[in-house]
């Protein structure tokens, strides 16, 4: 999507100054701005509604709030911003700082690696007056356009390689392999076993390499090489 690929390069840097994941950034810019369809995206650059002004720039738009369990129509003066980078700047300024009352109010979106936690930070923080599932929404759109890919870790793009459909001698025998080679491997069950069951010999596994996306290419090729047909490669 056009609009993602336009705004990604700003939600890395500033992920990279303020700690907040470039998906999450991204994500809460497609549902709030509507991919930039908005009002308030079209006319100040303002992707998340944020209201005030700008050094001293501003504008006014009509907005539906949530309260005392009904949707009202207020007339409310929001940012306008010179470009999206400065509206996503504030939004990661606000988790960063908190409010007046509670700087610690965002907390839990701050230097988190896994975007559920950091979407449910952002909720039960009372970010939005949504009452229909505002992470939930969120998560939807992670997965829909695969945002993990723009979450960056020393600068790489953190990826799986998985090997689907091994048998649980082969799973074992792979985490050794790579494990040697300096990788992070785990083994995952694609059966549930009972409290006095053990694990069979061809009992089917997946095997996992926490990678990033450039190595995980060269895996993949590697792996498919060595008679693993069905590897294959997946963002964080």
């Amino acid at each position: 999507m056009s609009f993602i690929k336009t705004i990604a390069p700003f939600a890395q840097k500033l992920s990279k100054e303020y700690g907040v994941l470039a998906s999450l950034i991204i994500a809460q810019a497609c549902h709030e701005s509507r991919y930039g369809e908005s009002g308030l995206a079209k006319k100040a650059f303002n992707l998340f509604g944020i209201k005030g002004t700008y050094n001293g720039q501003a504008i006014q738009m009509p907005t539906w709030e949530h309260y005392n369990g009904k949707d009202v129509t207020v007339l409310a003066n929001f940012r306008k911003y010179p470009s999206y980078l400065e509206s996503m700047e504030d939004l990661c300024k606000l988790y960063v700082n908190g409010v007046s009352w509670d700087r610690n109010k965002y907390r839990g979106a701050i230097d988190q690696k896994d975007f559920e936690k950091a979407a449910r930070a952002v909720e039960s923080a009372g970010y939005a007056t949504d009452p229909y599932g505002y992470a939930n929404k969120l998560l939807g759109i992670y997965k829909q356009a695969n945002l993990g890919q723009y979450d960056t870790v020393d600068g790489k793009t953190p990826y799986y390689v998985i090997v689907p459909n091994t048998a649980f001698w082969q799973a074992k025998a792979l985490v050794a392999a790579y494990e040697k080679k300096g990788y992070k491997c785990q083994g995952v069950s694609d059966k549930v076993y009972g409290p006095d069951e053990k694990p069979q010999k061809d009992d089917p596994y997946q095997f996992y390499i926490h990678t990033d996306l450039d190595t995980a290419k060269k895996l993949v090729i590697e792996l498919k090489h060595k008679g693993y047909s069905k590897t294959f490669g997946r963002s964080k």
